[in-house]
């Protein structure tokens, strides 16, 4: 149950993203946290069309470290909006991991199931607890 939780919280972060630059702007940015480590799973198709403001052109942000003592992070720049084009919005996490409560996505049950199969979660390792935080800057629509 913890993982559905967390997987929970982390969607919501993601398309809360979407959410809140659809609402200042015609377009939105959609951050899909993305295992794509051992066992890898496939990254949403540009042309998929997914989340609360149906969006295609969902950035997939992963890390392709092996779960180990350290935490996952991974920066991204220049992150595409919802039509495709460069938002110059940048993206940085940390987490314990990138995980997927489900194992392996079905394919076979839509992109919205494909974006929330995937999310940060927490990790503790030598006594160390890895919690997920998620930045995002230089987001280009009024507020």
């Amino acid at each position: 149950m913890k993982n559905l939780k967390n997987s929970a919280v982390a969607t919501v972060i993601a398309m809360t993203l979407g959410l809140t630059a659809a609402t200042a702007s015609a377009t939105g940015i959609g951050i899909n946290f993305w295992r794509n480590y051992e066992p890898a799973e496939p990254a949403m198709p540009a042309t998929d069309i997914a989340g609360v403001v149906p969006q295609a052109n969902w950035n997939n942000i992963g890390t392709t470290l092996p779960d180990s003592g350290s935490p996952r992070t991974n920066t991204v720049a220049n992150l595409l909006d919802a039509s495709g084009g460069n938002s110059g919005a940048t993206v940085f996490f940390t987490a314990g991991k990138i995980d997927a409560p489900v194992g392996h996505i079905d394919d076979t049950l839509g992109p919205d199931y494909s974006l929330m199969n995937g999310y940060l979660d927490t990790r503790t390792s030598g006594g160390i607890t890895y919690k997920p935080l998620v930045t995002v800057s230089s987001i280009p629509y009024a507020s």
